[in-house]
């Protein structure tokens, strides 16, 4: 349907979780988190107890950590793990990228326990293994399917327990995917990044710096996200650091920095999409685009709204040629309304600057139009 939509650029947003069980990838997220973990133990470079993002590394973690020969062979003694396994740039050592890069889901149920650094974490069975090879099968065939006509991809993002696997899965995808050829030029699959997540800005640098060294373009969808009532619930029960910023201004700045990364190391094929209704971000990221002479229309750069939201600000962005896309959720009343309802509670409970408030006020509008088929709420500042 996205295909014969009568434009040269059409998407679709999928949720990993529809193509694999939750709770597997929340066990299979455990033994990524731990893996990472392991890696800033092996460099002695942990940070306090709890004081680490979604994927185990910690807040205070330098770019710059690497392992080297004497760090393998402190962590694997009898040599079930050696660099050069690891180490496929051949410098001697390796960092967070290499490091990550190697430990599949298989690797870590079979190697990584053996790690004197590794504490206790739940290993993948035998079958598990299959059924989270099999989602990832199934997710390539969508991946697959979309690059053959065209279709770009939005890997929606979900909740952090199984962010890290559905991380996984969606790389895995984008390596085969956004291969560029002649028939094929630009990225198919847009991970996305939660940028009210401490940590995001980390993850985005090193997914880009991973396809740059494997060969393929990047694809990122930059949000702010839409969990944080629940994940600082979560947090706050668990006895951890909340996942989330603590403050509006932390994530604008870590926002912005995260569209600086995508922007400023773009490569010809990349697509990078901005999802935000607020002015002052789209500004921002015009102004680079400015700066890095960016082209509107070609450099692969785009801009996303909810349909029914910002509308002023889209068509001014597609006034000016910029390639501006309406995010339009469907199906059953009683499933998308309540999607809306909880973007306005998640927004209600953290964000109160005007502007936001101004969204707030669009969301109300929205859900009323759905559910009486029309009509609006009349405007009140």
């Amino acid at each position: 349907m996205a295909a014969e939509g009568g434009s040269d650029y059409n998407l679709v947003a999928i949720k990993v979780s529809a193509l694999c069980d939750i709770p597997l990838l929340i066990k299979a997220s455990k033994g990524m988190v731990e893996a990472q973990r392991t890696f800033f133990r092996l460099a002695e470079a942990c940070g306090e107890p709890g004081q680490e993002d979604a994927w185990g590394v910690p807040f205070a973690a330098s770019s710059d950590t690497v392992l080297d020969a004497e760090a393998f062979k402190r962590g694997f003694p009898d040599g079930c793990v050696d660099l050069k396994a690891v180490d496929v740039r051949g410098r001697g050592h390796v960092d967070l990228v290499d490091w990550t890069s190697y430990w599949t889901p298989s690797r870590i149920s079979e190697k990584l326990s053996q790690c004197k650094c590794s504490e206790t974490f739940a290993v993948l069975s035998p079958a598990e293994l299959e059924r989270l090879s099999e989602a990832e099968e199934r997710i390539t065939t969508v991946g697959m399917y979309a690059r053959e006509h065209g279709v770009r991809l939005l890997v929606d993002a979900e909740w952090t327990k199984s962010q890290p696997a559905m991380d996984y899965l969606a790389l895995r995808v984008a390596a085969q995917c956004n291969v560029v050829t002649a028939q094929y030029p630009n990225a198919t699959v847009l991970q996305t990044y939660q940028t009210y997540l401490r940590g995001s800005l980390g993850r985005c640098e090193r997914d880009l710096a991973l396809a740059e060294r494997e060969g393929w373009v990047f694809g990122g969808k930059i949000v702010r996200g839409a969990y944080i009532v629940q994940e600082r619930a979560e947090a706050a029960e668990a006895g951890r650091v909340s996942p989330i910023w603590d403050t509006l201004p932390l994530t604008e700045e870590n926002f912005h920095a995260t569209i600086t990364a995508c922007l400023s190391s773009h490569r010809q094929g990349n697509q990078v999409m901005v999802a935000s209704h607020n002015p002052d971000s789209l500004l921002f990221t015009v102004r680079m685009m400015s700066d890095l002479k960016l082209d509107p229309k070609e450099s692969g750069v785009l801009f996303g709204q909810l349909l029914g939201m910002a509308e002023a600000v889209s068509f001014s962005l597609a006034k000016h040629g910029y390639r501006v896309f309406k995010y339009m959720p469907y199906g059953p009343l009683d499933e998308v309304v309540p999607y809306l309802l909880r973007r306005t509670q998640e927004n209600s409970t953290l964000l109160g600057s005007p502007a936001v408030s101004a969204e707030r006020h669009m969301l109300a509008q929205e859900v009323f139009r759905r559910a009486t088929g029309g009509f609006r709420l009349p405007f009140s500042s």
